[in-house]
């Protein structure tokens, strides 16, 4: 939960709140760490990995509506300039 807490920006009791909420829903797991054991794992569960990819669906959908109008270069400039962005992000 750390490393997950780490990635999303969030301190451990946003974490611990967030976590518990999603495996309410169904969403997620969570298990002891075999190599530590204060530590505790947290995996999608099936429902939780289908919302995930619903949500990958849409994401990929708007963005396509969003950037049609650029065309293939403009995409194209546009995806070299967000990954610049994001390689600057966390340094």
């Amino acid at each position: 939960m750390l490393e997950l807490g780490r990635h999303l920006g969030l301190d451990k009791s946003s974490m611990t709140g967030l976590v518990g909420r999603a495996e309410k829903r169904g969403l997620v797991r969570r298990s002891p760490s075999p190599h530590d054991g204060r530590a505790v794992l947290v995996t999608l569960t099936e429902e939780g990995h289908r919302l995930a990819e619903e949500g990958a669906e849409e994401i990929t959908r708007r963005l396509a509506e969003a950037t049609a109008h650029l065309g293939a270069e403009g995409r194209a400039e546009l995806t070299r300039l967000v990954g610049t962005v994001l390689r600057g992000v966390g340094d």
